[in-house]
């Protein structure tokens, strides 16, 4: 396991511009089940934004990071990549499960599509 700093793009804070960065996880252990993986991701994450981090990404995969810096750009890029794949797997969700569902936060089937429907709309008009 390693742990790695990823510098974000400096951010605006009551007039005043604040460094911030992200922690990266690599090379974690798995971890026997997704309920203990959402724990040590979320425990990592309160970790990060407790010294002053934006969050923390874990993965078992190794991650080089060649510029230790992000811009602007790359952010933006990473948000749009994660937005095709949350978009995908909602799609993959809602085609394999097709009945009324009420999520624990409450949330529906047709809110979800919904939030689907407009992430597909933001991906079309890139």
């Amino acid at each position: 396991m390693r742990i790695q700093v990823l510098n974000l793009p400096d951010e605006l804070v009551d007039g005043t511009y604040v460094n911030r960065f992200a922690l990266i996880i690599d090379e974690h252990p798995d971890a026997p089940s997704a309920v203990d993986r959402k724990q040590i991701g979320d425990d990592w994450d309160e970790f990060a934004r407790e010294i002053g981090g934006k969050g923390a990404f874990v993965t078992q995969a190794r991650v080089c990071i060649d510029e230790p810096t992000a811009t602007a750009e790359m952010v933006t890029e990473i948000v749009h990549e994660l937005d095709g794949i949350i978009s995908r797997r909602l799609d993959e969700h809602v085609a394999v499960r097709n009945e009324f569902h009420v999520h624990p936060s409450g949330m529906t089937m047709s809110r979800l599509n919904a939030l689907a429907e407009r992430a597909r709309q933001r991906r079309d008009e890139r």
